[in-house]
């Protein structure tokens, strides 16, 4: 407390020896000191009044500026938002105008490649085959238009206005262009299959018929098409349908008259035999030619049932029986006219060729050796039926008209007919068809011809006879052996229609290129397998014929 009464003096100034006024000095600066503030009040409210003034008026300022920059914000919101869309937009239009440039190179690139040469177009419009210059320009002209027929587009390119109109004016023109072709090779099948109003006749037997063989010739002329052939089939096959059915008529026709013909020759060169040999006709055993000895002694039926297992009997009756029998001579008439079994040796040897080259000279024309396709082969044999069915009607005439003069010829036929089969039943259906039909028929009529044996054989009386030796046994040897001698005779024949090398021509289609005569696949059963093989094959492919009627 003295402290702080030292303190007041020093700041009002008063000495000790004034202390008593201490008090008075102190509350005299305190009311000094209440005036000062009061002044200081009233001039600071003055102020903060102002300054509140002021702070008002800042504060309206900065809601209003508040306000401003909000709208400003919207606005320059906006403007970004107009901004990002220009961006966008600018963007869109970069793309569409890249599009737009790829678009138009992509069809630059089409419309170039549906562009056809002008020379082109004229020859589609009115293409012409003759001479061969002409032809090779249609040909790559053509190939021109096939490769534009050909064009696949993607991404819905194909359903534009402009390839399609282009793809219409090219269907015009191969529509154009196949019909001009068509009639072509309809007129150049026609021309090439007129019909001969008169063949040569052969002279004597030593000159070849002319009435039928390979057409050669005419294979080579159409052949020269074979590409303009291929282009009809894959551009239009209405037109390539329309083509083979013109083929199939125009050589059918050709072929039908040929043959008939032919036959009408053949059937004038068969001389007709009178020597129907049967078993009744046939001679007996001569009992008195195989006795074990010189002396005349009465056989029994005991000695009589084994004379046939004695050896000097059988010797015996052998040169009997090939006394009785002489070999087959088919060269015995001098007036040009031949045995009925040679002459079915011969239609086969000329006709076979005929069907298997022409056949295959239609693999290559029509499809290019593409047998693989089940249709091709059917339209083959279509047409193979078309152009030769008719030759199974002159087989049989022969074959009824041979069985008539002799029923060995029958077998004989029948053998070279087995053979035939094997060896060509591979090369078609047609072929394998109509060579069954001939051995039926020929087995049909030998099996008749066993029937009757069999029956005249029954219809014996069965008496007692001398050595106990019955009729039908004393011929049997010989008819037996009349038997193998055709049957050796007929399967010795049947070598020269199958040997394929040799009567086939190696030249038939020689004008295709890397082309020969194709042989069916060989299988164990092939009778043109080697004859290299042992004795046991070979016997194994003997000639069987049945004695059966069934």
């Amino acid at each position: 407390e003295t402290e702080n009464i030292k303190y007041y003096m020093d700041l009002c100034g008063v000495s000790i020896d004034n202390i008593h006024l201490l008090e008075s000095k102190l509350m005299e600066r305190q009311r000094n000191m209440m005036r000062e503030n009061i002044t200081s009040f009233q001039v600071n409210e003055d102020r903060v009044d102002r300054l509140l003034g002021n702070i008002d008026r800042s504060i309206h300022t900065v809601t209003d500026l508040r306000q401003d920059l909000e709208q400003y914000r919207r606005q320059i919101n906006k403007m970004q938002s107009g901004v990002k869309q220009i961006k966008n937009k600018n963007h869109s239009l970069a793309i569409q105008d890249q599009n737009n440039g790829e678009l138009t190179r992509k069809l630059a690139e089409i419309t170039k490649q549906l562009q056809l040469d002008v020379k082109y177009e004229q020859i589609l419009k009115n293409p012409s085959f003759k001479p061969d210059n002409e032809y090779k320009r249609s040909l790559k002209a053509v190939d021109n238009l096939s490769s534009k027929l050909n064009l696949t587009f993607t991404d819905g390119l194909e359903s534009m206005k402009a390839v399609k109109s282009q793809r219409d004016h090219f269907k015009t023109l191969n529509e154009r262009f196949c019909a001009e072709a068509t009639n072509f090779l309809n007129d150049l099948f026609t021309r090439n299959s007129k019909l001969k109003e008169k063949y040569d006749v052969p002279r004597n037997k030593y000159e070849k018929q002319r009435f039928v063989g390979p057409h050669t010739p005419i294979h080579a002329i159409l052949f020269k098409y074979d590409e303009l052939l291929k282009h009809i089939g894959l551009l239009h096959p209405d037109k390539f349908s329309r083509i083979l059915t013109c083929y199939e008529r125009a050589f059918s026709k050709l072929y039908a008259h040929e043959f008939k013909a032919y036959f009408s020759w053949l059937n004038k060169v068969i001389y007709t035999e009178q020597s129907d040999t049967k078993m009744a006709d046939l001679p007996t055993i001569n009992l008195h030619n195989l006795l074990l000895n010189d002396d005349d002694v009465e056989m029994s039926q005991s000695k009589a049932s084994t004379i046939f297992s004695n050896k000097k009997g059988l010797e015996s009756a052998s040169q009997f029986l090939q006394a009785s029998m002489p070999t087959i001579n088919e060269n015995i008439r001098d007036d040009g006219k031949e045995k009925v079994t040679k002459v079915y040796r011969q239609c086969l040897a000329e006709t076979l060729p005929v069907i298997i080259i022409e056949q295959q000279f239609m693999e290559r024309f029509f499809f290019d050796d593409d047998m693989d396709q089940v249709e091709h082969k059917q339209d083959i044999e279509r047409i193979l039926t078309a152009m030769f069915s008719h030759l199974e009607k002159e087989f049989i005439h022969i074959i009824d008209r041979a069985d008539s003069m002799n029923k060995f010829n029958t077998l004989e036929m029948l053998i070279v007919s087995e053979r035939a089969l094997h060896c060509y039943g591979d090369y078609s259906s047609f072929l394998a068809g109509l060579l069954s039909k001939l051995q039926t028929k020929l087995t049909l009529n030998w099996n008749k011809f066993v029937s009757q044996e069999i029956d005249w054989i029954k219809s014996q009386k069965l008496a007692i006879k001398q050595a106990g030796i019955l009729l039908p046994m004393q011929k049997f040897p010989a008819f037996c052996n009349e038997m193998y001698r055709v049957v050796t005779f007929g399967d010795e024949k049947s070598k020269e229609i199958t040997d394929i090398d040799k009567l086939i021509p190696k030249d038939a289609l020689a004008f295709i290129e890397k082309n020969v005569i194709k042989k069916p696949p060989r299988t164990p059963d092939s009778p043109d397998a080697d004859d290299s093989g042992d004795d046991d094959d070979d016997e194994e492919n003997e000639p069987s014929v049945s004695m059966s009627a069934s």
